[in-house]
């Protein structure tokens, strides 16, 4: 007869645990297959490529533009530059051609919309897929602008001692709308945004409180939401949330959807 005792010694023998050497092991191979594929992935050099399209825009190429901006549009590139602006689409043909004259271009897009302003001057053309399709000279020198998903523009414009908001639709006609901002009220509207409808406004503003400088957001609904509220259409606001701080960027990401980003 085979004593039980010492079937239940083996079986304990087979059953014991790796020893921590052959872990040791493992890790140092699992680490080893981790580099080895980081450093495939970081050093490997592409030698099959295709060129979708291509274009040789002389405008933009000539040394004599001493100002050239590029945006992302609908797929496409809008190229810009002090004398005029074009789109190609994402095929590379080209839509649209539109020269002007600007001393400070900028291209505001939104979706199938976009605007390009004269940053200190006075002019603003307002473009979608297919054309230009208005134009606007401002009362003010231009001081920023946001354009919406469906073509209303908004600009901030300044006389030097005050700062407006305009708005305009696509076809560059004006919008029965305008809010004056002072530095020692409001504040400085530092960036707007505009909801993909338009009918709704979000504003970034730096000013004056007491003795130090803050800064505030402030909402705004030019829809029959914003017609209950006072005639600056102010639907709500945060200012104490940011003490402190500094909001330098605001963005309506969707209708129902807004951020605000500040330092620290």
């Amino acid at each position: 007869m085979v004593d039980s005792g010492t079937d239940k010694g083996a079986d304990r023998e087979g059953k014991k645990r790796p020893s921590l050497r052959i872990v040791l092991i493992i890790g140092l191979i699992f680490i080893a297959a981790l580099g080895g594929i980081y450093l495939f992935l970081s050093t490997r050099h592409m030698t099959d490529y295709s060129i979708v399209w291509e274009k040789q825009d002389t405008a933009m190429t000539d040394p004599g533009t001493t100002f050239k901006g590029y945006e992302i549009f609908s797929g496409g590139i809008i190229n810009y530059s002090k004398d005029g602006a074009s789109y190609s689409d994402k095929k590379g043909d080209a839509v649209w051609e539109r020269s002007y004259q600007m001393n400070s271009p900028k291209a505001f897009v939104r979706e199938g919309y976009a605007a390009i302003a004269d940053i200190g001057g006075t002019q603003l053309y307002i473009f979608d897929t297919e054309t230009n399709t208005g134009a606007v000279e401002t009362s003010y020198p231009l001081v920023d602008a946001a354009v919406s998903a469906e073509g209303v523009v908004y600009t901030v414009l300044t006389d030097g001692s005050a700062e407006y908001i305009n708005a305009y639709r696509a076809d560059g006609s004006a919008i029965d709308l305008s809010v004056k901002s002072l530095m020692t009220g409001d504040g400085y509207p530092l960036d707007i945004s505009a909801s993909p409808s338009g009918s709704q406004l979000i504003t970034a503003y730096v000013g004056v409180n007491g003795s130090s400088i803050g800064s505030s957001v402030v909402f705004r609904n030019f829809d029959d939401i914003g017609q209950n509220a006072d005639a600056r259409r102010i639907v709500g606001g945060f200012a104490d949330e940011f003490e402190g701080h500094y909001v330098g960027k605001v963005n309506f990401s969707t209708e129902d959807h807004s951020q605000a980003f500040f330092d620290g």
